[in-house]
């Protein structure tokens, strides 16, 4: 484990994030795979070769990919249904997966955490979280593989991680 503000003797890519993070080394030498939305009524295309997620902010964490499904929503995405999900979207939103990076802000999460990851990202602090409506979070909501990069590939970037998942 790596705790940093400032790039390592290993010499990480240039997109790796300069924020504090506590990092899984070398996580950011995997080959980021996912399946992308191309558009509606267009075929899901598998993707290699494609950026590592990055920590955007203090309460992200990464986590690599251990399994996912297939939702139904993600058939409305296909046939054009979802219009806020855009062609480029790496779609899913469901899924387990063990945490390799967390930002500063996270305090109930840690690197190495297998993790289930909620179908809706949730600020946990919001009227409508407080009030356990996850759905309608001011910050959150479904996100996932519509409006950000979802779960169905390698590693993913999971907002309010704190409150986005649940430790397995």
């Amino acid at each position: 484990r790596l705790i940093s503000t400032t790039p390592n003797a290993q010499s990480p890519p240039a997109y790796m994030p300069l924020v504090e993070t506590e990092v899984i080394q070398p996580f950011w030498d995997e080959p980021c795979s996912h399946v992308v939305y191309k558009g509606p009524g267009e075929p899901l295309c598998f993707e290699s070769g494609l950026p590592m997620p990055q920590i955007l902010h203090p309460t992200d964490a990464i986590i690599k990919v251990l399994k996912t499904t297939i939702c139904g929503t993600d058939i409305h995405i296909l046939t054009g249904n979802v219009s806020s999900c855009q062609p480029g979207t790496r779609i899913g939103h469901e899924g387990i997966g063990e945490i390799v990076q967390v930002g500063a802000a996270i305090k109930n999460r840690r690197v190495g955490d297998r993790v289930l990851v909620n179908t809706t990202t949730q600020c946990g602090v919001c009227e409508n979280c407080r009030a356990q409506f996850h759905g309608h979070c001011v910050d959150g909501g479904w996100q996932l593989g519509n409006t950000i990069d979802g779960m169905q590939g390698t590693h993913v970037r999971i907002p309010h991680a704190d409150y986005s998942t649940q430790t397995i």
